[in-house]
Formats: C-alpha cells, sequence, structure tokens
C-alpha cells in the first residue's frame, strides 16, 4: 500500500508538471498570437462630416470607410490590425507622417507632385472638388485664373501646408502678401466673414455646411471658379517605412471597397443629411 501511494504520489506531481508546461506553452502561443498584432496610428484633421472627433470618437465617412477596411481585412488574415484614430493640426499631422516611422495612416490627403515620393499612396478615401469662394460677387467677375487674383492686389486665404498653398507658391505667390495662412479651414471661414481675405479655396460640396457650423451666414457664400488642378481625389496613404505587405492587404481591401458603387451613394446622402441638419435654422 505505501508503494501505490508513492506512485499516485508521483502521478500526481508528474500530471501538474505536465499540467504546467502545457499552460506555459498555451500562454506562449497567446503572447505570440498578440505579439504579431499590428498596431497603425491613422492621422488626419477634422473635417466633417467626412471626419469628425466627437464625443471623444473619432466618426465621420472616411473613419467608418478605414474601418470597414480594417475589418475586410482582419476576417482574412491572422495578423489582427488595430486603428487608433488621431486628429491633430494638419501640419503637424503631415510632419508625422513623413517621419521615418511605420504604420502611420494618414488619410483625406490630396496629391501633388511635391507629395509624390512621401508617401506610399494606397488609394481614393473622397472626392475633393475645389472652388474658390468670396461674400462679393464683384470679386469673382471675369476671374478666369489665379494669376488674375495676385493682378488685382487681392489676397487669398489658404489653410497652412496644404496643396493650395503648394500650388500658390508654384505661382509665385508670396505669403503675407498675395496670401496669407490659417491653421484649420474654420478660422479660414471666419476670415472670409469678416473680410480679413478676399477669397478662400473650399470643397463645393462641404462649403455651405460648414458656414453653417461657424453659425454664419450660408446664403452670402458666392461660387467662383474651379481650382482644377488642386481637385483631385482625397487619398489613403501609410509612412515611406511601412512594410510592403501591410500596403499591399490595405490597397487590395480599399479598391474592393471603392469598387462598389454603393459608398459613392452613401457620402452623397451622409453629405446632404449633414448639410440639412447644421443649416437648419432651428438648431443652430
Amino acid at each position: 500500500m505505501v508503494i501505490n501511494s508513492q506512485k499516485v504520489k508521483f502521478g500526481r506531481v508528474i500530471s501538474a508538471y505536465i499540467t504546467l508546461i502545457l499552460t506555459i506553452i498555451i500562454m506562449s502561443l497567446s503572447f505570440s498570437v498578440l505579439a504579431s498584432d499590428i498596431k497603425i496610428r491613422a492621422l488626419t484633421s477634422s473635417f466633417p462630416p467626412l471626419q469628425i472627433f466627437k464625443d471623444e470618437q473619432a466618426d465621420g465617412y472616411t473613419v467608418n470607410v478605414i474601418k470597414s477596411v480594417v475589418n475586410k481585412i482582419n476576417q482574412k488574415d491572422q495578423e489582427a490590425i488595430t486603428v487608433d484614430f488621431e486628429f491633430l493640426p494638419w501640419k503637424r499631422a503631415l510632419r508625422i507622417a513623413t517621419s521615418n516611422r511605420p504604420n502611420i495612416l494618414f488619410f483625406s490627403l490630396s496629391r501633388s507632385p511635391e507629395r509624390e515620393d512621401q508617401f506610399h499612396w494606397i488609394g481614393h478615401i473622397s472626392r475633393y472638388d475645389m472652388h474658390l469662394f468670396s461674400l462679393d460677387e464683384k470679386l469673382l467677375h471675369n476671374i478666369q485664373s489665379l494669376d488674375a487674383i495676385k493682378a488685382s492686389q487681392r489676397v487669398i486665404g489658404v489653410q497652412d501646408g496644404s496643396n493650395v498653398e503648394e500650388y500658390l507658391l508654384s505661382l509665385k505667390f508670396i505669403k503675407d502678401t498675395d496670401y496669407i495662412t490659417f491653421s484649420d479651414y474654420r478660422e479660414g471661414i471666419r476670415m472670409l466673414y469678416r473680410h480679413r481675405v478676399d477669397y478662400i479655396p473650399m470643397t463645393s460640396f462641404l462649403a455651405r455646411g460648414n458656414v453653417c457650423v461657424e453659425n454664419l451666414e450660408p446664403d452670402l457664400l458666392i461660387k467662383g471658379m474651379r481650382l482644377n488642378q488642386v481637385s483631385e481625389s482625397l487619398w489613403l496613404v501609410f509612412s515611406k517605412s511601412t512594410s510592403a505587405k501591410l500596403i499591399q492587404r490595405f490597397s487590395h481591401a480599399l479598391n474592393v471597397f471603392n469598387d462598389n458603387d454603393e459608398h459613392k451613394v452613401n457620402i452623397q446622402l451622409q453629405t446632404n443629411r449633414w448639410t440639412d441638419q447644421v443649416c437648419d435654422k432651428e438648431k443652430l
């Protein structure tokens, strides 16, 4: 009986040891899976209704596009992707995205020759139809080019570090003489309505709603010429040091999403609904 008791105790020790080993292996495998997860830092600036930070949450059409793309990738791949959205001043976000850091996603960026080699260009995320706006119809009469505005000695307000500023500089516009900058497009709208600038470029299908958001009168806003050179689609891009595998996964998933015409209808409906809501006088 003593011998059998010793065997039982020995068997229990072995069983406990095996259980411990298996637990360690399972925990190691779990840690390995977690360690392989990919974390993406997604940067942008507030630009409702495309992207907005509201109630401590990222929201808006482009944010939902990115979430849909990530969900599509995660359904197929073992490596799980998580995204942290950050809303920063435009120039700061642009500076971080062009730094030598991997897995930095920057979205709602217009494509330009100056930016071509700074990013991996993944795909379109929204249309971007840019027009020049003023409050004085006379200032838009017979204006067919930016050079004509420069010759008139009128002042354009543009977002600091934007593709519009890059374009003005290519036309030999002089900062603080021919144009002045603002850090946020909402500041630009206020400057226009305070007559500190004569013109500002804005996305045509969002202009009216953004004026309403500032509690200003949208009917005073007059749309002028289209800025063809900067009216390209907005893009989703990755920092240059991001892995080729991650870029390929995002490119494929975003292309699949963009091939579906349903999302084009959705953005138009969302934009119209947002504009009607913010311009409802009873809600202002």
